[in-house]
């Protein structure tokens, strides 16, 4: 009788060996994940694996990323469970410094990024000015002082060309405004030589309907 039991005894851990042996090189024994987020469409950014389904979480980094089968088998007793419903799921974007309003409003404002030179701004101009008719504001932002060669700053000669009787308002590619001086003299407005107060403020006069530098 004994004799018998010692044999099952041994059959069990054997068989329980060269199941865990199996499972090993199945690489399927893994250390239990702190969160698991499933049924997803997780965009990894890897060219080889662009796409996967779920993503395993452990002491806040990811360890594994590929299909619900495969991360369930990172499921633990205290694995807490995210699911996705099918729904987008991207890397972080940690960004600690926005500007959501302001940039918001300039996805409906002329985009000077990547504009080669002067020319090129007028271009845009014309471009957006063509589908907004009109005689209001013209705003955009994204140009930057190479784009203006030797002359190294905006002067307003170049809105003045296309623009004589419209005010234009472009801020540089920083979005931050660079002071009334030079974005006054990337407005359109008098002829005169413009004079600057030490306070540097930007005004207008009830005879004038654009803004100056006085």
């Amino acid at each position: 009788m004994k004799i018998r039991s010692l044999r099952v005894i041994l059959q069990t851990l054997l068989l329980v060996l060269c199941v865990a042996s199996f499972t090993r090189g199945q690489g399927r024994i893994v250390e239990a994940a702190d969160i698991i987020v499933v049924h997803g469409r997780v965009y990894t950014e890897d060219p080889k694996q662009p796409w996967a389904q779920a993503v395993a979480i452990y002491r806040g980094k990811i360890v594994a990323v590929g299909t619900d089968p495969e991360i369930e088998r990172r499921r633990g007793m205290g694995t807490k469970v995210i699911n996705a419903g099918g729904k987008l799921v991207l890397p972080g974007f940690v960004d600690c410094h926005i500007h959501f309003i302001d940039g918001s409003f300039s996805l409906g404002r002329v985009n000077l990024e990547g504009a080669k030179d002067p020319a090129d701004i007028q271009k845009r101009l014309r471009e957006y000015a063509s589908e907004r008719p009109g005689d209001d504001w013209i705003l955009g932002r994204g140009w930057n002082y190479a784009m203006f060669g030797a002359e190294a700053l905006p002067h307003k000669k170049y809105l003045d060309e296309i623009f004589p009787n419209r005010p234009v308002s472009l801020r540089v590619m920083t979005g931050i405004p660079t002071g009334p001086i030079r974005r006054a003299l990337f407005w359109p407005g008098s002829q005169e030589k413009l004079r600057i107060r030490q306070t540097g403020r930007l005004s207008a006069t009830p005879k004038r309907v654009r803004p100056r530098v006085r």
